[in-house]
């Protein structure tokens, strides 16, 4: 992997490399220690939050002259607890294993609560990303409908859900939503959707209406993880747009993961939606932390 953080408490992920890596470790245990006499550094896996090693940090590896970040099936005293299950799903494990919605954690641990507040104080950032890639504005209403629907569905355990992509797992989590009078800023989802079904229109501020009742919703499905030829993290799932029982238009959403992560470190002056919506999601799941 090409990402770390220095602790399980640290929001924000950062690439590896050695200016980076002393910055956030100040060069201190349990970062940096010896191992048979050789020097070996620690740090944490920026998704499932597992111990990971630094190989190459000062001295190349063979195959590769830049470092990167190598999960330990062991715990690091004073840095992280080594978590199996966390591992087995973790994007950058050395195994692929296939996912589903229905594949769930059994209950709440220190990790999903740490999600949960990186959902919750991140949450007008997560709309705003929401809003960037699948075209539909989150409205307050439409907001409060999802945050129900992914307390109900449980998303926080999704096996799938980690720390670099939050906003996408809210979203994927949500189940089914009402498209009907929901604002679609995105031109070319607007005319995806009219070209698919004639009965569909937006108004001058891009709300969709029907010329007659008709239920219209969206919903996101297909959740894949794969990594490219350059070891970076490929990370998808699909927007479809249905009617009654009729699929009408599909999207493929591609998860931005360093765009997530520059927003974590955005100020309070650059975040005009914060106090709404950050309280909107603290007063439906903080019962959860």
């Amino acid at each position: 992997m090409k990402l770390f953080k220095a602790n399980v408490t640290d929001v924000k992920a950062y690439e590896i490399s050695q200016n980076n890596f002393e910055c956030q470790t100040r060069r201190r245990s349990p970062h940096y220690q010896s191992s048979g006499g050789k020097p070996v550094h620690y740090a944490v896996c920026p998704a499932c939050e597992n111990p990971i090693q630094i190989i190459g940090l000062y001295t190349p590896a063979k195959h590769t002259e830049k470092p990167f970040g190598k999960h330990v099936t062991k715990t690091i005293r004073s840095l992280a607890k080594y978590d199996q299950q966390a591992y087995d799903y973790c994007p950058y494990a050395s195994h692929k294993l296939s996912l589903n919605k229905n594949q769930k954690r059994e209950k709440i641990t220190d990790r999903e609560k740490r999600i949960l507040d990186q959902l919750i104080e991140h949450f007008d950032q997560v709309a705003y990303i929401f809003k960037e890639q699948t075209g539909i504005h989150l409205s307050k209403k439409l907001a409060t409908d999802m945050l129900k629907a992914y307390k109900a569905a449980e998303g926080y355990l999704y096996q799938g859900a980690n720390f670099l992509n939050v906003p996408w797992m809210f979203a994927y989590m949500s189940n089914n939503q009402k498209l009907w009078g929901r604002k679609i800023v995105n031109p070319e989802l607007q005319e995806l959707i009219k070209s698919a079904n004639s009965n569909i229109s937006f108004n001058e501020n891009g709300v969709l209406t029907t010329k007659s009742y008709s239920d219209v919703n969206f919903w996101f499905t297909d959740h894949q993880r794969k990594n490219d030829a350059n070891g970076d993290l490929i990370e998808t799932m699909e927007l479809v747009i249905s009617e009654s029982s009729k699929n009408i238009a599909t999207k493929l959403i591609e998860f931005d993961h360093n765009f997530f992560q520059s927003l974590l470190h955005v100020s309070d002056e650059k975040r005009p939606r914060k106090d709404e919506l950050v309280s909107l999601a603290r007063s439906i799941l903080e019962a959860l932390l």
